[in-house]
């Protein structure tokens, strides 16, 4: 038994991770560059390991091209000397004008084969860094309900695979906000599937609420932090859209924290817990919040 005991803790000590994480930054606007530079400060002061980019990484509509120069004033200037990659996320944005332009996403895909600081390997997919699980989802297609049972076979094949003890899903349309845009399934107040965002609502809650740890979106251009539903209980969502510009507070879900500010979210994973912090495009901090892991596997391993 106590040889047991020893080979849990040593397999469940986690190394600290330190990552970013930013969204609808693709403006090229003097916020933007204010909130990367603010992120780079905090980045090479904590050793953070890795940064996300949740999605409209270029406004308006993508780019043309692998080559298109937007990559360029949109994400190579704003982000220069940054010290370690982004993994990136689609937005419907990153998509032309009606968001459902599926090659204008490749055309991401493909930049990120001439950059290594722009982690894009497809649509949607997962990796691993340390002991956390990140699964990178692309919420355009499921707002159009394309390709939905592809995505949620990957999903499904990912948790059942799963050796990590933290769970992340990476997205660009938020489970619940209360940003402009809503709540999945309330869309902008659009009435009808799957452009209400039914479908998002669906995944999120049958595929990832009973696993899923943390859930950090864009689509909202402010900083949130937010609690979980009657229905999507297990995970604390995070809302940082603050890349580039701020938009209105108008919604009623239970926030721990919500602003209409530009910045970006700070997320560091500890042994038994993580800790949230919002800063300001100045680098300044709002708001902190460290969430304990719930269902640990030490306690499921005494139960039966």
């Amino acid at each position: 038994m106590k040889f047991l005991i020893l080979l849990f803790l040593s397999h469940n000590v986690l190394a600290n991770l330190n990552i970013l994480a930013v969204g609808d930054t693709g403006k090229a606007n003097e916020m933007q560059y204010k909130v990367g530079e603010a992120m780079n400060r905090h980045c090479r002061k904590t050793n953070c390991e890795l940064a996300l980019l949740l999605g409209d990484n270029i406004y308006d509509e993508g780019i043309s091209s692998p080559q298109d120069p937007q990559m360029i004033e949109k994400f190579e200037k704003p982000y220069a000397g940054f010290p370690v990659p982004f993994y990136v996320a689609l937005g419907n944005h990153d998509y032309g004008k009606l968001a459902n332009d599926w090659k204008r996403g490749q055309n991401q895909i493909a930049y990120s084969q001439l950059n290594p600081q722009f982690k894009l390997p497809a649509p949607y997919y997962t990796f691993v860094k340390k002991d956390v699980r990140f699964i990178v989802l692309d919420t355009s297609q499921l707002f159009h309900d394309t390709n939905t049972d592809e995505q949620k076979k990957f999903i499904q094949e990912t948790l059942k695979n799963n050796q990590s003890k933290w769970i992340v899903a990476v997205a660009h349309h938020p489970y619940i906000s209360n940003g402009d845009h809503g709540n999945a399934g309330q869309y902008d107040g659009v009435p009808f599937p799957p452009y209400s965002g039914s479908v998002i609502k669906k995944i999120v809650e049958k595929e990832l609420c009973p696993y899923v740890d943390l859930f950090i979106s864009g689509h909202d251009h402010s900083l949130q932090t937010l609690t979980g539903t009657s229905k999507c209980q297990r995970p604390v969502f995070v809302v940082s859209g603050g890349g580039a510009s701020a938009s209105k507070l108008k919604g009623k879900n239970p926030a721990l924290f919500e602003a209409a500010v530009t910045g970006f979210t700070a997320i560091e994973f500890k042994n038994q817990s993580f800790v949230i912090t919002h800063y300001s495009d100045s680098g300044d901090e709002l708001h902190r919040y460290e969430a304990q892991k719930k269902n640990s596997t030490f306690l499921n391993w005494f139960s039966f």
